[in-house]
């Protein structure tokens, strides 16, 4: 049985003319787990985070998608996922995802390394999207 290693992710949302906006950055289609996916910015814990999950999550924003939250920025528990077990599943994370506004006039800058694209989607528009790369054949994660 693998364990699963102690993460976390911040769901950054802003407001727009179509509506509220998240944020996805598309993970390097050369990274072993979830290669190429479009996915919340976020990342494992490290131990000099002293159990701070809110603090992995806001140091992942920064290290992925170069945003900086305001010291007085306010992260909302917003869920916790658990890779299930699996015989093939060889990397499993523990997540703790989190809910932030995004600083006003806030730009993703993906770091090109761990995430090489970024972009502003409403939650109904990256649903759609999903539906039509799982249609057209394309690898879905």
């Amino acid at each position: 049985m693998t364990v699963p290693r102690v993460a976390a992710s911040v769901i950054v949302m802003r407001d727009s003319d179509s509506g509220p906006e998240v944020l996805l950055v598309q993970r390097n289609p050369e990274q072993k787990f979830m290669g190429g996916a479009w996915v919340f910015p976020g990342g494992a814990f490290h131990e000099s985070e002293d159990a701070d999950h809110a603090a992995t999550a806001v140091r992942e924003l920064e290290e992925e998608a170069g945003i900086a939250l305001p010291e007085d920025a306010e992260l909302v528990p917003f869920s916790r996922w658990i890779t299930p077990e699996g015989e093939l599943v060889s990397i499993r994370f523990d997540t703790w995802f989190y809910a932030a506004r995004a600083p006003e006039g806030a730009e993703a800058r993906p770091d090109g390394g761990e995430c090489v694209d970024a972009r502003w989607i409403t939650p109904a528009g990256a649903l759609e999207a999903h539906a039509k790369a799982e249609h057209a054949g394309v690898k879905v994660i």
